[in-house]
């Protein structure tokens, strides 16, 4: 039996719905399937969620002489492109 073969369950993680997709292919799929079915249940428990820090301090103004350049890095749009060569450009403070 050939095919592919999906899975597909859907679960709330908080308080946000959560969708998750398993595909298999071929009789390899179906020998999987066939585990997974046995296996225990998977339980996702959230920890505790820590309280703030309850000392805030006051924010920082840096006035500088030159005007300088900002990359904001926005999460997975534009990470891989700024952060490794600055990282690579990096030194270490001694």
């Amino acid at each position: 039996m050939t095919g592919r073969y999906t899975i597909q369950a859907t679960m709330e993680v908080n308080g946000e719905p959560l969708s998750i997709q398993l595909e298999l292919d071929g009789a390899d799929g179906i020998v999987a399937l066939a585990a997974l079915a046995l296996a225990e249940p998977i339980v996702f428990l959230q920890a505790e969620l820590e309280a703030p820090s309850p000392t805030l301090f006051p924010s920082k103004r840096f006035l500088p002489a030159v005007p300088i350049r900002v990359t904001p890095v926005l999460s997975s749009d534009n990470y891989m492109a700024v952060v490794p060569d600055f990282l690579a450009a990096a030194e270490r403070d001694s």
